[in-house]
C-alpha cells in the first residue's frame, strides 16, 4: 500500500519542488491535487506564487494569486512574505 494523497502530502511535495526551483514539476502537482478531487488551500497557493516570484516568473505568480482569490481563498499573511 502506497501513500494516500491528502492536502497536506500534495503541499508538502509542491513545496520541495518549489524550494528545489522546479516549477514545472509543482504546477502538474497543482494540477494532479485538483484532478483527484483534493482542494489547494492557501499554503499550497502560497507556495507556488513564492516559487514563481523567486524564479522570476511574476506573471504566473499573479496568476497563482488571482486563481487562489478566484476560488474563494484568503490571502494571509503568509502569501506577503
Amino acid at each position: 500500500h502506497g501513500l494516500k494523497m491528502n492536502q497536506v502530502a500534495f503541499t508538502a511535495l509542491i513545496d520541495a519542488h518549489v524550494r528545489a526551483e522546479q516549477m514545472e514539476q509543482a504546477e502538474g502537482l497543482l494540477w494532479q491535487m485538483e484532478a483527484d478531487g483534493i482542494q489547494p488551500n492557501t499554503f499550497t497557493y502560497s507556495s507556488l506564487v513564492k516559487g514563481y516570484s523567486r524564479t522570476g516568473q511574476l506573471d504566473r505568480a499573479l496568476d497563482t494569486f488571482g486563481l487562489m482569490l478566484s476560488k474563494g481563498l484568503q490571502a494571509d499573511t503568509v502569501i506577503f512574505n
